[in-house]
């Protein structure tokens, strides 16, 4: 394990991936819909849905938010009424959390979620979080260097989802910062089933998002 001290800004996955959460948003969002960002940080992904939906209402939380316009607020205690929204988005949040706070977070976004909304839950798939774990030279801690505590499997995230009372129906495995930037390069792969002919570490690196879909019924 490598033994350095690290020093580096927060970086919000949004900041790469919000046009891959418009196209995704393509098929679910309405007209005036209420939506809230789960993690908003910089408010990124909030501006992004203001400019192509100008109907709709958006709101953001975060637990360390860096912009005007996203509540300081926990996804272990979301600060609307039950019901509220049509569709609440999670990129690249619930890696960060225990299991504890991440059943009650799911329950939280389910909670707020109006009956038929939809909500975007985005995560790193079987991470290997050895590989960007760091020992810091002062005190012996461990830690990994985004803060990242959790990895997950497919049946995991669909198992740890549904109990909440929430249904899958679309997965996409994919990298999601390149299907942001380049769709139809990697639906191509995909379609064609190229990344299945790549060398391991290529055809992980291809495939080290999935991207969550559910209804609340």
């Amino acid at each position: 394990m490598e033994i350095k001290e690290l020093s580096r800004k927060r970086k919000y996955k949004g900041t790469t991936t919000n046009k891959g959460i418009l196209r995704l948003f393509k098929s679910i969002l309405k007209k005036a819909d209420k939506v809230l960002d789960v993690g908003a940080g910089s408010g990124v992904v909030i501006n992004a849905i203001k400019e192509k939906y100008s109907d709709a209402k958006v709101s953001g939380i975060d637990i360390e938010p860096v912009s005007n316009e996203v509540i300081k607020a926990s996804i272990t205690d979301i600060p609307f009424e039950d019901n509220s929204f049509d569709s609440v988005i999670s990129t690249d949040v619930i890696e960060h959390l225990t299991d504890m706070i991440l059943d009650k977070g799911l329950s939280e976004i389910q909670r707020v979620l109006k009956r038929g909304g939809k909500a975007i839950i985005t995560t790193l798939l079987e991470e290997d979080l050895s590989k960007s774990s760091y020992k810091c030279p002062k005190c012996g801690t461990i830690f990994h260097r985004a803060g990242h505590v959790q990895e997950f499997t497919k049946e995991e995230l669909i198992h740890r989802i549904q109990k909440v009372g929430l249904t899958v129906e679309k997965i996409k495995i994919t990298n999601f910062s390149a299907y942001s930037k380049y769709p139809i390069r990697t639906n191509l792969v995909k379609f064609f089933r190229i990344d299945k002919l790549m060398p391991k570490e290529l055809k992980k690196y291809l495939n080290k998002d999935i991207i969550l879909i559910c209804k609340k019924n």
